[in-house]
């Protein structure tokens, strides 16, 4: 168990750099510096922040990237069916320092002049625009159909001398409601309480264009958590091993046996991740038999002959977490977690085999005298999905503490299952 620790964590990192760094073209649109519109696909990356190029892929398979000099906007149709639009704009950024250790006594804002792919939250009489840098600060934009211009809807931390306390400069908030003055309904939205954050000023700019008598156009949609239910069956292979045999020092492999499992679960699709990634929580069933002869020739005129057989049935909580490589029609997985079992029933039996006056005497015992009803593993495997992700087929290894709970008289449990699965 030591060592599959460290080796499940590190297929946990591979695999995660591996989804997250494998192209994902998707369909979407490009708008050129000339105002031409070009449809294609685009390399959508989930972006935690703002873009500053995309790989853009022509009707010809053509692939270019795009720099903010190349083109003044595009649009991605994401896995949901939704069309998440950024815009080219040339703003003034305020480039205040935000991270606690660099915080200004300053409650003005730095404004700099730069070039910005804006990610689109609303769009109507009044629009609304979101930017997260590349140091991670998160901006937001507005502009109206009477400005000339996009302008920054400020919020700035910022610390006083001889205090420990953060403060906040809301500008934002008095910028909102000079949009405004005559609208009571707004008022209640845009108070002092209207958080920097994408719901609450997705809200609050609604409200406004509504009070303007503006028409709604576009607004941003999040993309929500995506579950899927399924059911898995098939067959594998069990080994149980003893180490330390009764105090031989000897690990002891019994008989592999072929078993039947059932597992049932919810695979939870990480949000802005185009169904790549997963956690899945299973109920997983599954039994083994084992048996084993060991003989003791210490003693080379009358050796020993111990025989131990095991029957137990398992219902198991597996928690895992799945990573789908999307470029094809069939979809790759790799998949690794952990598992927390209880034992639904077992038997065990054991007889001692020995020479007694040249006579063969046979003596019943019982193996374990104390048994362990929940037992911890760890798990991986691979697999594909196909079918538009409504079938699958995978092969998964196991390992668990297994049912001793004998210190000295440790058990491992071994499996591999190769199992068909359902999704609904």
């Amino acid at each position: 168990m030591t060592l599959i620790r460290p080796v499940v964590l590190t297929l946990f990192v591979l695999a995660a750099v591996f989804a997250f760094g494998q192209k994902n073209y998707v369909t979407g649109k490009i708008k050129r510096n000339s105002g031409v519109e070009e449809t294609g696909q685009i390399d959508y990356k989930n972006w935690d922040k703002n873009p500053t190029k995309i790989n853009f892929k022509t009707a010809s398979g053509e692939v270019v990237e795009l720099s903010l000099g190349e083109t003044d906007g595009f649009e991605v149709t994401r896995s949901d069916n939704f069309t998440e639009s950024y815009k080219k704009a040339i703003v003034e950024v305020d480039k205040s320092p935000h991270t606690m250790e660099e915080l200004e006594y300053n409650p003005s804002p730095s404004f700099e002049l730069d070039t910005v792919f804006l990610m689109e939250l609303f769009r109507g009489d009044v629009n609304l625009f979101y930017l997260k840098d590349e140091r991670g600060k998160i901006h937001f934009f507005y502009s109206t159909v009477n400005s000339l211009g996009t302008k920054e809807l400020v919020q700035k931390r910022y610390r006083q001398e001889g205090s420990a306390t953060l403060y906040y400069s809301n500008q934002y908030i008095a910028q909102l409601r000079a949009l405004v003055v005559d609208c009571s309904p707004t008022a209640q939205i845009i108070n002092e309480k209207l958080r920097y954050d994408v719901r609450p000023m997705v809200a609050a700019v609604k409200a406004i264009n509504e009070c303007l008598g503006g028409e709604t156009l576009y607004v941003f949609a999040e993309e929500k958590l995506k579950t899927a239910f399924y059911v898995a069956a098939g067959a594998g292979l069990t080994q149980l091993r003893f180490d330390n045999f009764y105090g031989t020092n000897q690990k002891i492999d019994f008989e592999t046996s072929l078993v039947a499992a059932l597992g049932l679960g919810l695979d939870y699709y990480i949000s802005r991740t185009n169904k790549r990634f997963s956690f899945s929580n299973e109920l997983f069933f599954s039994h083994f038999q084992a048996k084993k002869e060991v003989v003791d020739d210490s003693s080379p005129n009358d050796p020993v002959y111990y025989r131990e057989s095991y029957k137990a049935a398992y219902l198991r909580l597996n928690t895992m977490i799945k990573w789908r490589f999307s470029k094809w029609k069939a979809k790759p997985f790799l998949l690794a977690g952990f598992s927390n079992g209880a034992i639904l029933g077992f038997k065990q039996s054991g007889e001692i085999e020995r020479n007694v006056f040249g006579e063969a005497r046979f003596f019943p015992y019982t193996p374990l005298a104390s048994v362990r009803k929940y037992e911890q593993g760890m798990l991986m495997g691979f697999g594909t999905s196909f079918f538009k992700d409504k079938m699958s087929i995978s092969a998964r290894f196991s390992i668990s503490n297994g049912m001793s709970a004998n210190k000295s008289y440790r058990t491992l449990i071994r499996s591999g299952f190769v199992l068909v699965g359902y999704s609904f």
